[in-house]
C-alpha cells in the first residue's frame, strides 16, 4: 500500500514518475488506436517497476474514417 510505504503524502518525485508512466501508457495505447475510456485510481496498478493501466473493458478501438 502506497500510504504505508510513503506516508499520507507522496513525494513529488514519486508522483512525477507515476504520472509519467501513466502518460506513456496512454500515449502507447493511442498510437495503437486504442482509447482506454475508464482511467481512474482503481485502474492504475502500482508495482515495483512503475505503474500499469488495467481494466480495458470500456476500451474502444479507433477506426480511421479513411479506412472504411
Amino acid at each position: 500500500d502506497l500510504l504505508n510505504k510513503f506516508g499520507p503524502q507522496l513525494d513529488e518525485s514519486v508522483i512525477r514518475a507515476y504520472t509519467r508512466d501513466i502518460l506513456f501508457g496512454i500515449d502507447y495505447l493511442h498510437r495503437q488506436g486504442i482509447v482506454h475510456c475508464d482511467i481512474k485510481g482503481k485502474n492504475v496498478l502500482v508495482g515495483a517497476n512503475g505503474v500499469k493501466l488495467a481494466d480495458f473493458g470500456s476500451a474502444k478501438k479507433i477506426v480511421d474514417e479513411g479506412e472504411n
